[in-house]
């Protein structure tokens, strides 16, 4: 098969004759759920506010691109990300 790798993909998913598709889902009690951030300890649900505040102080702003084109432009995303980690900017 001769072509772009982009072309050579496109000819391989246009041969497939099957529909592809399917669907799962899980149902669980709420109190099998457990989340524990550092620096907050699990969190209980609902959050409570003082849980909230704790994570709002732990977060940074979000940034977005790729690699060296990551960059902070809160014109173009105005919210916050997760949670430092240590080692990481």
């Amino acid at each position: 098969m001769r072509g772009s790798p982009r072309h050579r993909l496109a000819t391989l998913l246009g041969e497939l004759t099957a529909n592809g598709s399917f669907g799962a889902s899980c149902r669980a009690p709420v109190d099998d759920l457990a989340i524990e951030v550092n620096g907050v300890g699990l969190l209980k649900l609902p959050v409570s506010a003082s849980q909230a505040l704790e994570l709002r102080l732990l977060a940074r702003p979000a940034r977005y691109g790729r690699g060296e084109d990551t960059v902070l432009d809160r014109r173009v995303r105005d919210t916050l990300g997760g949670c430092p980690q240590p080692g990481r900017d």
